[in-house]
């Protein structure tokens, strides 16, 4: 199926999770925030969170600085 990850297309099989997903990205550990369809998902529910064709995902990484 195919997603869109921060804008571009991205193909992912039809029974992905977001923390598959994120885990496939390498952001499963990482300080992120994300947001499915303008609805930000708490990192508690990623296991549960299925993805579905079409659906808009934005990952927003924290930067340090000062």
């Amino acid at each position: 199926m195919q997603i869109i990850l921060n804008g571009h297309p991205h193909n992912t099989p039809e029974d992905t999770t977001l923390l598959d997903l994120m885990t496939q990205l390498g952001h499963a550990e990482g300080h992120v925030a994300v947001a499915i369809d303008q609805t930000i998902i708490k990192r508690v529910a990623w296991p549960d969170t299925p993805l579905h064709e079409g659906n808009k995902v934005l990952i927003i990484g924290a930067v340090k600085g000062g």
